[in-house]
């Protein structure tokens, strides 16, 4: 293990499982933290196991061979869902996220008679060539050989569905930076590569395989956080292309209160003090009465009143992150117009002033 390419493996399995816990310390969306979390911790596990593969140390814990296996076929829809996120800001469940999982969920069900085998019978079966039974054998086989296929597969669908939700200035955005370009290219010939090195058995270069797709991975990282903005403006792209084609037939309305919430939740719009009834309703291509229209039958609420609830959460998060910022700081740069209006606003929601919230907040903090 003292090898120096087996230490560069280690380290690089090492970074990739940090990684995972540093999308924790960020601001990022629930789901969008799970996915990386799951995504690099397995993929991190996976590595070590064929690292300890590579360096036989796996040998001297045989109840441990093959367990990775089926799970490695879940590495291609956690791709595929983490870069839906990316580009649409959001994953939703539907028959095509259980039809990308089964092949990984049927996997694991068929590899359950092989996890109860013992450590000794686990070693006579390594590489799943002395099965005798040749159906049962063939599925091992495909399971463990496919896995590098329907990672291609999922990330191919991604682009395929990508393309359809951007326009063709969210495809120049991504096509001008070169670095994206490279970098997906970079790790199209990486995923050739390693196949080719998985099926050949080559040892040393399996070992450099690793470390190069282990960094990889931390170098994405790195490009998110360089060029976020690129990011949100292909997420804007992404959701008013989706709300464009939404609206084709009429007014939807379910598309139209989808697209208010992203726009401030990606924009911010809320943000703007001269945002209007008027200013939205052109923003969505209806009129201020329906969208008045919609707020009221959907949400529950007056145009003010929902505007005013965004406002409000930013100011509280500014208030509890900031204590220096001031109240009127707070307010006008929520988008408040004057200090008592905010102060009206925020006691009818919170049912106390902004003094009031700060000085409960300092009480609950001692």
């Amino acid at each position: 293990m003292h090898d120096p390419l087996n230490l560069l493996s280690l380290a690089s399995i090492c970074s990739v499982i940090a990684i995972a816990f540093g999308y924790f310390s960020e601001n990022r969306k629930k789901a969008d933290m799970i996915i990386v979390f799951t995504f690099c911790s397995l993929w991190g596990i996976f590595t070590l196991f064929i690292l300890a593969e590579e360096t036989g140390a796996i040998y001297s814990y045989p109840q441990f061979l093959h367990v990775n296996e089926p799970f490695e076929l879940f590495m291609g829809p956690l791709i595929y869902y983490r870069f839906r996120i990316l580009v649409e800001g959001k994953m939703k469940l539907s028959l095509l996220t259980l039809l990308l999982f089964a092949p990984g969920i049927l996997a694991v069900l068929y590899f359950i008679p092989y996890f109860t085998l013992s450590g000794q019978e686990k070693l006579a079966l390594a590489g799943f060539q002395n099965i005798q039974n040749g159906a049962v054998r063939a599925i091992y086989l495909a399971i463990v050989y496919g896995q590098t296929p329907w990672f291609v597969f999922c990330l191919a669908l991604f682009i395929v569905h990508g393309s359809r939700m951007l326009s063709a200035k969210g495809l120049r955005l991504i096509m001008q930076k070169k670095v994206l370009v490279a970098y997906n290219l970079l790790w199209i010939t990486i995923a050739i590569t390693g196949y080719a090195v998985y099926l050949t058995g080559q040892s040393g270069m399996i070992r450099v395989m690793i470390i190069v797709t282990n960094c990889m991975i931390v170098l994405f990282y790195f490009i998110e956080k360089k060029y976020p903005e690129l990011f949100l403006l292909i997420r804007e792209d992404s959701s008013e292309t989706r709300y464009k084609r939404s609206m084709l037939g009429g007014v939807n309305t379910g598309a139209v209160v989808e697209r208010i919430q992203e726009l401030m939740e990606l924009e911010r719009l809320y943000l703007d003090e001269d945002l209007s009834l008027k200013s939205l309703g052109s923003r969505l291509g209806i009129t201020p009465h329906q969208l008045s229209e919609i707020l009221n039958g959907t949400v529950r609420a007056t145009f003010p009143t929902f505007v005013n609830a965004y406002r409000i959460e930013e100011a509280k998060k500014m208030l509890l992150e900031n204590e220096n910022i001031g109240v009127i700081n707070a307010a006008y740069e929520c988008g408040f117009k004057s200090k008592n209006a905010f102060n009206n606003a925020f006691s009818r929601r919170e049912g106390m002033t902004p003094t009031e919230f700060i000085q409960q907040s300092k009480k609950r903090r001692a």
